[in-house]
C-alpha cells in the first residue's frame, strides 16, 4: 500500500548512495555511482513518493526473475555434475569444471523434490524414512509392502535380530572363548576354506602375514592373542557361510545353522574382550569389519546397517580417511590401510541396498585405491624400505577382483541419482563406458590366476547387466515404455538368474559362488517375480519359476525364522505370482542352462581353461573332506549339547 501525504514530496537519494550513507545529488545516474562504476537504482521506502522510477510491483518482478535465473544456474551446475562419482575426494571439483546444462523450471523442481524423500508415519511415533535412491523405489508394490512389514516388525515383542553386540548382551564371560575353539584339523580346513572361497572377494588380509601370526599364536607368542583371535572366528563363521548345509553336517556332525550360531557368539564375545568401541587397534577393526560381512550374509540387515555408522566413526578416529601417503607408514601398513578403508566403503554400499539406508561416508576422504598387485608382492616386515613397495603392472592379480567391484561402484553411485532425471539412452551410456573401463583391468591375465578371472569377470559383467536392468525398470516406473520394452527388460533378468544359478557348475571353484549370497540379485528377483504376478499367461513361467525357486533356496536362505523386510516382500510377491501359476511354480530348474549370451562374457576369456585344466584344478581346490580328515574324535567342540 502507498502512503498518502498532504505536506511536500522529495525524491530519495539512491540506493547505492544510502546504503554508502554519503550525500547523493540524485541525478539519473547520480555522481557517486557514475565515478564508482555502480549501478545506479532508485528504490521506494515508506517516505518515497508515487512518482518514484520504480513502482513496487516491478521491483518484486526483478527481483523474481533474478532468483529464477540463480535457481537455474545453480540446478543446472548440479545436472552437470551428477555423473561425478561421490565417494570420490575431487567430485566437488569435477562438478565445477562441468559445463552447464540449461533445464526448465519443472526439471529442476522435480530434481529438489526427489531428492527430499518420503517419511512414513506409523503408529506410537514410528517413522520409517523412505530413500529415494533406494532400488524398492522403482517397485511401488514391492515398496508398499516392504513398508508394512517394515511397520509390523516394530511391533513384534523382543530383539528385532539376534545381533545385539553393540549393547553388550551377548552372554558368557571371556573365559568359555576356548571352548568355541574347533579343533586343529578343523580349524585347518576352515581357514583354508576362508581363503579360498571368501577372501578372494573380502580381501584385507595378507595371507603370508596371517600365515607367520597363526603359527606365533598357536604357539603362544603373539603379542595381541586377543585380537587374532577375534579374527579367527569371524573367519570360521564367513568360510562355513560359504559352505553347502549337506557338506557341513558330513565334515563337522552338526547342522550348518547351529554352527552358525556358535561362531556368531565368538565373534561377539571375542569382539567385547577386546573391547572394539573404543581401541584403537587396526587388527580389531578389521575383526569387526568380518564381523560385519558376517551379518550381512546371516540377514541381519539392519544390524549391520546400524553399525556401520560406529565404523565410519572408528574408522575416523584411526584416520583410515586420509591417504597414508601423507603419514610415514611402511608400504604393506599403508596399502593395509587403503583395505580397511576400500572395505568399509564397500559395506556402506551393501546397506544402501539391501536396507535402504543413506551412506556413512558422505564427509570428505582422499584414501585411494589399494593397489592392484598379489599378496606375495608385499614385504609385510615393519622394517620394510620404501622402495621394497611392489609397482603396478597393469596383468590381472589377487585385489583385481575387489578393484572391479569399485569400478562398479563408480557406475552405481551416479546412476542412482540420475534414474528420475534422465533419459534411458543417456542411463545405458553411462554404463557401457564404465563397462569399457573395468574391462580394462581383464586384459592381461597370468595363467595361475586365470580361474579366478574368468569368474570375476562373469560377476563384473552380471553387475553391470544388472546396472541396465535397473535403467530399464527406471524408464518403465520414470518414463514411457512399451509392452516389448517391458518384456525385453524381464528377458534381460532372468538371463541374470539362470546365469548365476548355472555357475557353480562350471567354475573351477563352487565356492566361489558365495559372492551371490553377501550379495543377492534381489533386483533381478523383483523384476521376474513382478512380470509373474501381472502376466498370468506367460510362456516363460516355467522357465522363470525355476530360477526362483532356486534362488530362494540357494542365496535367500536365511538363518533366522523371520526374514529381514526386503526378503520378506519379496517372498510376499512371490505368493502372489504363486496363486497365478500354481503348476509351473513347482518346476525345478536343470543343472546346466545354456549360454548367458546377453553378457557376452566370453570376449575377453574364450579359450581361458581348457577342459582339462579346469577338472585337474578342480581336483586340488575342491578338497575330498571325508578321506582328508577323521574327525569323528576332533569334533568334540561342535556337538549341540
Amino acid at each position: 500500500m502507498t502512503p498518502t501525504s498532504t505536506g511536500p514530496q522529495r525524491t530519495p537519494p539512491c540506493a547505492q548512495c544510502r546504503q554508502r550513507k554519503i550525500r547523493c545529488n540524485k541525478l539519473k545516474p547520480c555522481d557517486n555511482c557514475r565515478k564508482a562504476g555502480l549501478d545506479c537504482s532508485y528504490r521506494e521506502n515508506n517516505h518515497a513518493s508515487t512518482n518514484t522510477v520504480l513502482v513496487p510491483n516491478s521491483i518484486l518482478e526483478d527481483r523474481v526473475a533474478q532468483l529464477e535465473a540463480q535457481l537455474n544456474a545453480v540446478t543446472a551446475l548440479l545436472h552437470a555434475s551428477n555423473w561425478a562419482d561421490p565417494n570420490t575426494p575431487d567430485s566437488s571439483a569435477s562438478a565445477a569444471s562441468s559445463p552447464a546444462v540449461n533445464k526448465s523450471t519443472d526439471q529442476s523442481s522435480t530434481v529438489l523434490e526427489c531428492h527430499c524423500g518420503r517419511q512414513i508415519l506409523g503408529t506410537y511415533f514410528s517413522v520409517h524414512y523412505d530413500y529415494y535412491m533406494h532400488w524398492i523405489e522403482l517397485f511401488p508394490e514391492l515398496r508398499d509392502t516392504f513398508f508394512e512389514l517394515s511397520e509390523a516388525e516394530e511391533y513384534a515383542d523382543g530383539p528385532k535380530e539376534a545381533s545385539q553386540l553393540y549393547l553388550g548382551i551377548t552372554l558368557g564371560d571371556f573365559s568359555t572363548l576356548s571352548t568355541y575353539q574347533p579343533a586343529d584339523t578343523e580349524a585347518d580346513f576352515l581357514i583354508k576354506t576362508f581363503f579360498d572361497n571368501v577372501n578372494p572377494f573380502v580381501r584385507m588380509l595378507n595371507e603370508g602375514a596371517f600365515s607367520s601370526d597363526l603359527t606365533k599364536f598357536r604357539l603362544g607368542r603373539l603379542s595381541q592373542p586377543a585380537s587374532f583371535n577375534a579374527l579367527l572366528f569371524s573367519m570360521y563363521g564367513l568360510a562355513v557361510t560359504s559352505l553347502h548345509p549337506p557338506d557341513v553336517m558330513r565334515i563337522f556332525g552338526v547342522e550348518r545353522n547351529w554352527l552358525l550360531n556358535k561362531f556368531h557368539e565368538a565373534q561377539e564375545l571375542a569382539l567385547r574382550q577386546v573391547d572394539f568401541i573404543n581401541s584403537n587397534k587396526l587388527p580389531v577393526f578389521q575383526a569387526f569389519l568380518f564381523y560385519l560381512v558376517f551379518l550381512f550374509v546371516r540377514g541381519y540387515y539392519r544390524t549391520a546397517t546400524s553399525m556401520i555408522g560406529l565404523a565410519a566413526r572408528i574408522a575416523q578416529r584411526l584416520g583410515l580417511h586420509k591417504d597414508p601417503s601423507y603419514f610415514t607408514y611402511s608400504s604393506w601398513v599403508a596399502e593395509w590401510r587403503r583395505r580397511l578403508w576400500n572395505q568399509l566403503i564397500l559395506l556402506d554400499q551393501k546397506a544402501i541396498t539391501l536396507q535402504g539406508a543413506i551412506s556413512m561416508l558422505s564427509f570428505a576422504w582422499d584414501t585411494s585405491l589399494p593397489e592392484n598387485v598379489n599378496d606375495s608382492a608385499w614385504n609385510t616386515s615393519p622394517l620394510a624400505k620404501p622402495s621394497d613397495a611392489p609397482k603396478e603392472t597393469g596383468v590381472f592379480s589377487q585385489m583385481t577382483p575387489i578393484l572391479s567391484k569399485r569400478k562398479t561402484l563408480a557406475v552405481l553411485c551416479p546412476l542412482r541419482q540420475n534414474l528420475r532425471t534422465k533419459p534411458y539412452e543417456e542411463l545405458i551410456s553411462h554404463i557401457e563406458t564404465g563397462l569399457q573401463a573395468a574391462r580394462e583391468l581383464f586384459v592381461d591375465v597370468d595363467d595361475e590366476l586365470k580361474p579366478l578371472a574368468s569368474f570375476a569377470y562373469i560377476v563384473m559383467e552380471i553387475d553391470f547387466a544388472s546396472l541396465r536392468l535397473m535403467a530399464g525398470q527406471a524408464h518403465i516406473r520414470f518414463g514411457q515404455s512399451t509392452s516389448e520394452f517391458r518384456l525385453q527388460n524381464f528377458l534381460g533378468a532372468l538371463e541374470i538368474l539362470e546365469r548365476i544359478t548355472s555357475l557353480e557348475a562350471e567354475v573351477t571353484n563352487p565356492g566361489w559362488v558365495w559372492v551371490f549370497c553377501t550379495d543377492p540379485p534381489l533386483l533381478a528377483i523383483a523384476i521376474v517375480l513382478l512380470h509373474l504376478s501381472s502376466v498370468p499367461d506367460t510362456p516363460y513361467a516355467a522357465r522363470a519359476w525355476a530360477q526362483i525357486n532356486i534362488m530362494f533356496e540357494k542365496y535367500l536362505t536365511i538363518i533366522e525364522s523371520n526374514p529381514p523386510p526386503i526378503l520378506a516382500s519379496l517372498e510376499s510377491l512371490r505368493d502372489v505370482a504363486r496363486s497365478l501359476h500354481p503348476q509351473a511354480s513347482a518346476v525345478s530348474a536343470p543343472l546346466n542352462i545354456g549360454n548367458f549370451n546377453s553378457l557376452d562374457h566370453q570376449i575377453l576369456f574364450d579359450n581361458l581353461i581348457s577342459t582339462e585344466q579346469r577338472g585337474h584344478e578342480s581336483d586340488e581346490i575342491i578338497l575330498p573332506v571325508g578321506e582328508r580328515f577323521n574327525l569323528g574324535s576332533q569334533s568334540t567342540n561342535f556337538s549341540p549339547e
